[in-house]
């Protein structure tokens, strides 16, 4: 029996970078196609749509990092690891420095007594302060619904096995710190960072939201009109 397989190895190096050029240009023909639409039809030219022009470009020099309440012994027991207790008395979620965005945040077992305390770029008093579960819940004008969640997830372990979350993003110039009065139980902090002297505004709630709102007010809906496509 003869294998017809064409083993990875005698693939050339033009076959590839043809194969390179190939994919490119369907993803191009694809967002080309989306905004000639678009174009066509800006009555339904959604917001959202922006992110197709990004699905082309390759973030330049954006690191990705996390902080979470992972248990520092190696255990499974998550609960109350904070990165460690400032002079307040409260437990810090996040702290690091600038340019950099946070991009979402997640939580559960919330502390419902809890106040979540938002210091930028070395504020001595912080510029945000409100209790744990209204910050998730979006009845805080600048962490707005649907951006910002507190939803029963799940049922183990727990009597209300609610989890929230945030999609806002807080960008911080210089640096910023999360401290929670309170018990901080379990979170999951996502943020990118930049490179030094890039320029970032820090966080003032009043970012536009609009092409994060479009796509989660019509989440698992088509981004635009596609007759013609």
């Amino acid at each position: 029996m003869i294998d017809n397989t064409v083993h990875p190895a005698f693939i050339g190096k033009n076959t590839i970078m043809n194969l390179k050029k190939l994919g490119l240009s369907i993803i191009l023909l694809i967002t080309c196609s989306f905004e000639s639409i678009a174009a066509k039809n800006p009555v339904n030219y959604y917001p959202a749509n922006v992110f197709f022009e990004k699905l082309i470009r390759v973030p330049q020099k954006i690191s990705v990092y996390q902080y979470s309440s992972h248990n520092k012994k190696g255990f499974n027991s998550d609960e109350n690891w904070p990165l460690y207790v400032d002079e307040n008395g409260d437990e810090v979620i996040f702290d690091a420095a600038g340019p950099g965005c946070i991009k979402s945040m997640w939580a559960t077992y919330l502390d419902s007594s809890a106040t979540i305390k938002f210091y930028f770029d070395g504020e001595k008093k912080p510029s945000y302060s409100m209790n744990y579960v209204d910050f998730y819940s979006g009845s805080h004008k600048k962490f707005p619904a649907p951006l910002c969640t507190f939803e029963r997830r799940g049922t183990c372990c727990i009597a209300e096995p609610n989890a929230g979350n945030n999609f806002v993003p807080i960008p911080y110039e210089k640096s910023l710190k999360i401290a929670v009065q309170g018990l901080s139980r379990f979170f999951h902090i996502i943020y990118e960072r930049y490179p030094y002297n890039t320029p970032v505004k820090s966080f003032t709630g009043r970012e536009d939201l609009s092409v994060l709102k479009d796509c989660f007010q019509r989440t698992g809906e088509p981004p635009m009109d596609l007759n013609g496509l």
